[in-house]
């Protein structure tokens, strides 16, 4: 999220031609996408993009590691946590 300014609420635009259908569906959302994170672009709550965005629930994963059997925790595993 850092390394393409994405920050809570902002819209997440994938160009045209710079994604594709997810070939190994993992949940039960109506739309997978498969996209590179660096073909993201992040608008700010700004202007057109500080109304309500359509979709119903957008979600995405962010994967951890940290100790075996732990969460991680910003205090013992600094660099896990963004």
């Amino acid at each position: 999220m850092i390394e393409c300014n994405i920050v809570g609420g902002n819209w997440i635009e994938l160009p045209a031609r710079m994604y594709s259908k997810a070939t190994r569906i993992m949940s039960y959302c109506q739309l997978e996408l498969d996209c590179l994170y660096s073909d993201l672009v992040s608008h700010g709550p700004e202007g057109e993009y500080s109304k309500m965005a359509l979709f119903c629930i957008l979600s995405f994963d962010i994967e951890f590691a940290g100790r075996k059997g732990y969460f991680p925790e910003p205090n013992h595993d600094p660099e896990y946590i963004f």
